[in-house]
């Protein structure tokens, strides 16, 4: 389900957007993970035709995922944690609603303490060949992820 809320950051500064969680207890968890105090939090009925969406995993284009892997290579190997190269790569596809739904998604299950492949699993946005996740969870367990 899709939750839309409004609150306040870390930094105290106003923020707000649509969070993917089980139920309503689920998005408050979620939302505490990445340190955001809602003042609002209601499921987002608006947008059902657009859950229906979600659930129904899209998928990448060849070019789309391989600039978006190039793109978290660049920012590894640049000494960039996974969860800010996520975020960077996040501003950059701002105008592409299902990246930036999946990369938030992964987001919020790397601040949950899952590992990248684990969160490439979890996430329901889009549908990932299962070859590229098990190379992630080959390079994750090998150190290798930023090749």
């Amino acid at each position: 389900m899709l939750y839309k809320y409004k609150g306040l950051d870390h930094k105290g500064e106003g923020v707000k957007g649509i969070i993917e969680a089980n139920d309503f207890e689920d998005a408050k968890r979620r939302l505490r993970v990445k340190n955001i105090y809602y003042t609002s939090l209601k499921e987002n009925n608006h947008l059902l035709p657009n859950a229906a969406l979600f659930k129904r995993k899209k998928s990448l284009t060849h070019s789309e995922l391989s600039s978006l892997s190039r793109d978290l290579s660049i920012y590894l190997k640049a000494g960039i944690s996974i969860a800010n190269a996520l975020k960077l790569a996040q501003n950059q596809y701002g105008d592409h609603k299902n990246m930036v739904a999946f990369v938030s998604s992964i987001l919020t299950f790397l601040d949950e303490g899952q590992s990248f492949y684990q969160a490439l699993e979890a996430q329901n946005i889009i549908a990932l060949p299962v070859f590229y996740k098990q190379s992630i969870k080959v390079s994750e367990n090998s150190g290798i992820l930023q090749e």
